[in-house]
């Protein structure tokens, strides 16, 4: 059985601020709005891909975050949350694979411990310094690239890692990576050929973990990825181009296996 680890915002899934034109359905609605959409075409094919895979939803969302989502294509066995340091399945955590993501960044704490007093201090930051789960940190700030700036002339950066996607801010371990669940979920789960897709740089690790993955051309112009990463134009919607490739691999697949 091969695996399909995806990201989800601006992978599958898209805010209400994205147009992906008119023919879309809401999939998460917080606060009484609905805020992010899938196309409809992306939604059928990812119900095949479903029944022919097993399918991993990988996000750096908080596994409250990530059950604000319904996609409408049956149960989820497996989810992968706060960038693979939280393991569902079947929507409740596994409290050993947490611990386990909690011990491997034990050498990281005092860095965390570091970024999270230069962020409270950081004259940037417009919203609250969020620790999630004792895994890594998040915030904004109304001049992210200034804030990243800041943390990287503090923390040890073989250590921690810094981002910025827009006006959001991460601290995250080095070893609190995509790519990192990626191998650990294989091994648990003893299945064969891994296939990813994601679009931002939280994904790199992922899409180089992987057998064969998916990312838009802007990435691959943005990040020295790997020959197994396949830039996809962003001519229409990212998702549409991605599952249809993904899902000619997976068919291709099933076929190899059932003829010999």
């Amino acid at each position: 059985m091969m695996i399909f680890h995806s990201d989800l915002d601006h992978t599958l899934i898209y805010s209400c601020r994205c147009d992906i034109g008119r023919e879309k359905k809401c999939v998460e609605i917080y606060e009484g709005r609905e805020v992010s959409y899938m196309t409809h075409r992306s939604l059928a094919l990812l119900k095949q891909i479903k029944d022919l895979v097993v399918f991993v939803p990988t996000t750096t969302r908080t596994e409250e975050q990530y059950h604000r989502i319904c996609l409408g294509i049956g149960e989820v066995e497996y989810a992968l949350v706060c960038n693979g340091g939280i393991l569902l399945r079947n929507g409740q955590e596994d409290i050993s694979w947490y611990q386990e993501s909690l011990q491997s960044i034990q050498t990281c704490r005092q860095e965390l411990e570091r970024a999270e007093y230069g962020l409270t201090k950081d004259p940037d930051r417009n919203f609250e310094v969020r620790n999630i789960r004792d895994l890594f940190l998040f915030t904004k700030s109304a001049e992210p690239s200034r804030s990243v700036a800041r943390l990287k002339t503090i923390l040890n950066l073989s250590l921690v890692d810094v981002f910025c996607n827009g006006s959001k801010v991460y601290v995250l371990p080095r070893q609190l990576n995509k790519g990192a669940a990626v191998r650990r979920f294989a091994e648990k789960i003893k299945k064969g050929t891994v296939i990813a897709a994601g679009d931002s740089v939280f994904d790199i690790p992922m899409l180089h973990t992987a057998d064969v993955a998916f990312a838009p051309e802007a990435l691959l112009k943005e990040a020295a990825c790997q020959e197994q990463v396949i830039g996809i134009e962003e001519a229409g919607v990212f998702s549409d181009a991605m599952l249809l490739h993904v899902l000619h691999i997976v068919k291709n697949e099933k076929e190899r296996i059932y003829y010999g």
